[in-house]
């Protein structure tokens, strides 16, 4: 854990990834996500979307995969982030099981944005310095980190509940907005090769 937080102080992508992750697992929806739900949707409703959920998170995969290479890992990062405020936005305001279900579905599709391109980045950048020996530290000082955040929020989420039902998915939203300021500091050095490849093409050109 020490060495990873040695890394953090070095490498800005470090830690971001370790703040990003912290934010990420403020499940302040956690222990009451079910009553929210119950408030839309029946209790089979509930069942059969949470499956058709599953498949729309292995399906996402897929094309967002695709994108994150076509266009930069970053941008993938960033744009699945920004789907997840969304997402956390249609659920807090949600009036009708659509609005509740269409949040659920645009956060399912964020994660699959952000899937493996956040780690793609901070590990190349800890190889682009010699530093990626140091990888699984930082992923368990993560973890760790997830853990405490994971803590913290659940109990919190469960009294904001009982002062209103719509708090801990206000709050969730906000740690989206946070996370969304997070990745947009992010460096892709894979992007910065691919610019300077194409400078060094188009200087060729002329």
């Amino acid at each position: 854990m020490f060495k990873a937080i040695g890394i953090a102080r070095h490498s800005v992508n470090a830690r971001i990834y370790l703040i990003y992750s912290f934010l990420q697992s403020l499940w302040f929806i956690e222990a009451v996500w079910y009553f929210y739900w119950a408030r839309f949707l029946s209790y089979s409703q509930i069942g059969i979307f949470f499956s058709l959920l599953v498949i729309l998170g292995l399906v996402a995969e897929i094309p967002t995969g695709y994108i994150a290479d076509r266009y930069g890992r970053k941008q993938s990062v960033v744009g699945g982030t920004i789907l997840l405020f969304l997402g956390a936005v249609l659920m807090t305001s949600a009036t009708s099981a659509v609005l509740l279900v269409l949040g659920v579905s645009v956060m399912s599709i964020g994660r699959a944005f952000i899937s493996g391109a956040l780690e793609a980045i901070v590990y190349d950048d800890l190889k682009s310095t010699g530093k990626h020996s140091h990888w699984d530290s930082l992923q368990s000082t993560a973890i760790q980190i997830s853990l405490v955040a994971y803590i913290l929020a659940v109990p919190i989420g469960g009294f904001l509940y009982n002062i209103h039902f719509r708090l801990p998915n206000m709050l969730e939203a906000i740690t989206m907005f946070l996370s969304i300021l997070m990745a947009l500091k992010l460096s892709d050095s894979s992007t910065q090769h691919q610019l300077l490849e194409r400078k060094v093409k188009i200087r060729e050109l002329l």
